[in-house]
């Protein structure tokens, strides 16, 4: 039925060690969180007041020293999967390749969270996830974003988590996702080669190839739905945000879905079950409205997040058409690469 009070004060333990870890690691580059309220640094102030209980009524909540929660899934009494009724006449809905799934979502969005919640019973997540609440970045969502996802990868690493499904709380899983379809996904995690780092479930395509059925070599952005290796939940524990060196996407900006484009290693289901719900961005009020470069008329247009979520799928669709295309292009610059060398 989920995680008890002791499981849940084992996980903050391991978040006390996580905390101080993921601080050494941060002084030792000569560049902290910079403040960010929702940074794995600030996870604990101190090893001895690192957990409280957040009541005697709501033992699955659990609130760190920074303000941040813990919280599963709330119970729904109508799921199967919550109540152990499900029924064995039915396919189920089987996630066992993962060892664990996380969801971010801003405390301030309680709508959000509650939507996600509904959108896990349905599709068999319910028990296996949990929920990072940080509070909101004053001052830098994309710092406040990275972070986030850094504090979850470095948590599950703690829980010795090594394929982990990592959400934000703006998913749409497809209506057509069903118990076949993610033995397919489990299916495809299991082709990948040893030095594979993300596998999107949900994505905005750069460009792609196959390599196995329904799985993609690709280069994309968007990070609200992918599972995470070892090695990616690694690489982000070792860089907190605003460390030197790491490459981007220019166009995508500067965010933490710009990194994951330049990394080698990524690779996409197909065709994709995770869409975002197109509402618009929690930190579309933190951004410049001014317009100064022809970018900006996308960047910090307030359809922005609309434009995405509903171009997602053709985009998809597109990118395949032409994959041979892509796949003759990354031969040719492997090639050139070689000679080079």
């Amino acid at each position: 039925m989920g995680l008890c009070q002791a499981a849940l004060a084992q996980e903050l333990g391991a978040a006390a060690a996580v905390t101080r870890e993921g601080r050494r690691r941060s002084h030792t580059r000569g560049r902290g969180s910079g403040g960010t309220l929702s940074s794995p640094s600030a996870l604990a102030a101190s090893s001895n007041s690192t957990e409280r209980r957040h009541s005697e009524v709501q033992p699955d909540i659990v609130e760190l020293a920074d303000g941040a929660r813990l919280e599963r899934c709330p119970v729904d009494p109508a799921c199967g999967y919550c109540s152990g009724t499900h029924e064995p006449s039915r396919p189920a809905f089987d996630w066992a390749f993962l060892d664990g799934v996380w969801c971010i979502s801003l405390q301030n969005r309680a709508d959000r969270a509650a939507s996600m919640a509904t959108q896990l019973h349905r599709v068999g997540l319910c028990r296996k996830t949990l929920f990072y609440r940080p509070v909101k970045h004053p001052t830098r969502p994309v710092e406040g974003i990275w972070e986030s996802h850094r504090a979850v990868a470095m948590l599950a690493r703690r829980r010795s988590q090594h394929t982990v499904l990592i959400l934000e709380d703006d998913v749409r899983f497809s209506r057509w996702l069903s118990p076949r379809t993610v033995e397919a996904i489990g299916q495809g995690l299991g082709s990948l080669p040893t030095g594979w780092m993300i596998f999107y479930l949900g994505h905005m395509t750069r460009w792609a190839y196959f390599v196995a059925p329904r799985v993609l070599r690709t280069s994309s952005t968007a990070a609200h739905a992918y599972i995470a290796s070892d090695r990616l939940l690694l690489w982000l524990e070792e860089r907190p945000h605003g460390t030197p060196g790491v490459p981007r996407l220019r166009i995508a900006g500067k965010g933490i879905d710009s990194a994951y484009s330049q990394l080698p290693g990524t690779y996409a289901f197909f065709p994709l079950i995770a869409t975002q719900d197109g509402s618009a961005s929690d930190h579309h009020s933190a951004k410049d409205p001014t317009i100064r470069k022809v970018k900006h008329l996308f960047s910090r247009s307030r359809h922005r997040e609309w434009i995405i979520a509903h171009i997602t799928r053709p985009n998809q669709y597109v990118i395949v058409a032409l994959s041979p295309i892509f796949l003759l292009w990354q031969r040719a610059k492997s090639r050139l690469r070689r000679l080079a060398g």
